[in-house]
């Protein structure tokens, strides 16, 4: 990261002597986002602030919006919430006045989620979460999937609707998403990753020694990193076969792991597929 920032600083300082102001703009994001990824929220809000400044003076509206968005983020980040909730606002109504519905779905999103999650929201909040919520789901299902990432909006939407007291309706948010989730080739490449634990998981239920001995090793490392996973897998050891109660906790990459491994304890074929010339 430190050899990203470095890089990212040449190409700010040769753009700006260019007199390339649009193409310098980039870089100021860029940098944004080397500062944030590193957890320096005042110098990623200063290099957003540079490069929206620039956008709106080149008359890029359309970027300068995606980097209000940044802004928020970086701000939620840092737990300065109202002023977040503003950068939020802002990208939106630009977002919506240029008809940006890539960066109107994904603002939408995050200003639903940092409503929902900040400590105690009132229950207007939550009301006011659900509506942007459910505004980005109807525009996300409108959008190419794999630009749309419309398994974050499901899982935001079963996060707000648990907390308002529908159960049912949160549970299928979740299905929803796991659906969506599990239909995304970078999903599928992130369970291929976890093929030989899956596997291990499947031979275990099946009685193998060996698979059962190293399953044990494995979960009793792992139990304080990802209690529900584990949990999940002790659940399935113990004959539980109930997909919905067994996922309904995780996080979607967790749940498509539990999803594969039931999978496989009924048909053992579809592991291949995990497994590839393993």
């Amino acid at each position: 990261m430190k050899e990203a920032a470095i890089q990212y600083q040449k190409a700010l300082k040769t753009f700006h002597k260019l007199g390339q102001p649009a193409t310098e703009a980039i870089w100021w994001h860029q940098l944004g986002i080397v500062h944030h990824k590193a957890q320096r929220w005042d110098e990623a809000e200063q290099h957003y602030r540079e490069a929206a400044r620039l956008h709106e003076e080149q008359g890029n509206l359309a970027m300068a919006a995606q980097t209000w968005s940044q802004l928020g983020m970086v701000n939620q980040d840092a737990g300065r919430i109202e002023v977040a909730i503003a950068w939020y606002d802002k990208a939106i109504l630009e977002a919506k006045a240029i008809s940006d519905m890539v960066n109107l779905a994904k603002t939408l999103s995050n200003l639903a989620n940092l409503l929902q999650t900040q400590h105690n929201p009132s229950t207007a909040d939550v009301a006011v979460a659900r509506h942007h919520a459910e505004e980005s789901l109807a525009i996300k299902q409108t959008l190419d999937p794999s630009t749309a990432e419309i398994w974050k909006t499901y899982n935001i939407l079963a996060q707000i609707t648990d907390q308002q007291g529908h159960k049912e309706q949160s549970r299928a948010y979740r299905q929803k998403a796991r659906q969506a989730n599990s239909a995304f080739m970078g999903a599928q490449h992130k369970v291929k990753k976890h093929g030989l634990f899956i596997a291990g998981v499947v031979a275990a239920v099946f009685g193998n020694a060996e698979a059962c001995r190293k399953l044990e090793v494995a979960t009793q490392q792992d139990g304080a990193k990802n209690p529900g996973l584990v949990n999940a897998i002790r659940f399935i050891l113990n004959g539980d076969r109930d997909e919905g109660s067994l996922v309904d906790p995780l996080d979607p990459e967790d749940s498509m792991i539990v999803s594969a491994i039931l999978r496989g304890i009924a048909d053992p074929a579809t592991l291949q597929a995990l497994l590839g010339d393993e």
